[in-house]
């Protein structure tokens, strides 16, 4: 199997039309944005320390989760899973919160088979997020109450000023309950 993946498309479509001409099995892999970003980054004042992007993969490298963090991104490795009860069953072992907004991007869910009815499973997840991560309940809320993965311009605004309140606090504050996260995260994989 060949994986083909962060190519510019004209690259990566000249490359698969060649392959196409022998008997491998080549599949691209794409990368789904998450966090801030995707839910903020069409409001003038926001600003992320970094872009978070998951890539679903198939391997046996790791278990669940590889994180890859350099200055300005971030890439979440998600092993893929059997069903979506491995993701949900994954996200609920974790001891970070913050990884419920994960499944609260469309892309994310329509990959891994996960629909509006199975949101409410992670609902224990909302007692574990953090003070700047608050904004994912009210995505949460927003999305039950809609029935459906989407928010109003006022449930949008709603959750980026959580966000946004939540973010003037001292660096020094905010460096900490990164270094807490990504701790959580490692305890979680061994």
């Amino acid at each position: 199997m060949i994986i083909i993946g962060h190519l510019p498309y004209r690259l990566t479509h000249t490359l698969l039309q060649l392959l196409s001409n022998f008997s491998i099995l080549v599949k691209y892999m794409s990368r789904i944005l998450v966090g801030s970003q995707y839910f903020f980054a069409q409001y003038p004042h926001f600003k992320s320390k970094d872009i978070d992007e998951v890539e679903i993969v198939e391997t046996a490298e790791f278990q669940h989760l590889k994180q890859i963090s350099r200055k300005g991104s971030c890439l979440f490795i998600i092993r893929r899973q059997q069903n979506k009860d491995d993701y949900i069953n994954w996200a609920l072992k974790s001891k970070a919160g913050m990884v419920l907004g994960k499944f609260l991007v469309p892309e994310f869910c329509q990959e891994i088979d996960f629909t509006i009815k199975d949101l409410p499973k992670l609902a224990p997840l909302l007692d574990r997020l953090d003070r700047r991560h608050q904004y994912e309940r009210i995505i949460y809320d927003s999305y039950l109450s809609n029935g459906a993965f989407y928010l109003t311009q006022a449930q949008r605004d709603a959750a980026y000023t959580s966000y946004y309140k939540s973010r003037q606090i001292d660096p020094d504050e905010n460096k900490q309950l990164h270094t807490d996260f990504y701790a959580a995260q490692a305890e979680q994989e061994s």
